[in-house]
């Protein structure tokens, strides 16, 4: 079909494993899922889009105003979780 094949092994297939059991969520699904999402902030980055998260009253509480910077709290919350 032209596509792609991705193969979970070692952790990363225990987390899809551990989501699915948890979460109900397919693995397949999810990951088709968290590309698209990705894609969709990469393009928003391009259009000079900042991300944001935001309270329940609207505060912002934290941004990103750079995929770069969006990467470095990526990494650096993988560092804490693995800690």
């Amino acid at each position: 079909s032209g596509g792609t094949t991705v193969t979970a092994f070692g952790q990363f297939a225990a987390e899809l494993e551990r989501f699915k059991d948890k979460y109900g969520l397919d693995p397949q699904k999810a990951i088709a899922g968290s590309l698209d999402l990705m894609h969709q902030i990469v393009m928003a980055y391009k259009g000079g889009g900042t991300l944001l998260v935001r309270d329940k009253d609207e505060n912002v509480i934290e941004e990103w105003k750079t995929l770069k910077d969006l990467n470095r709290h990526v990494d650096r919350q993988c560092e804490l979780n693995n800690e």
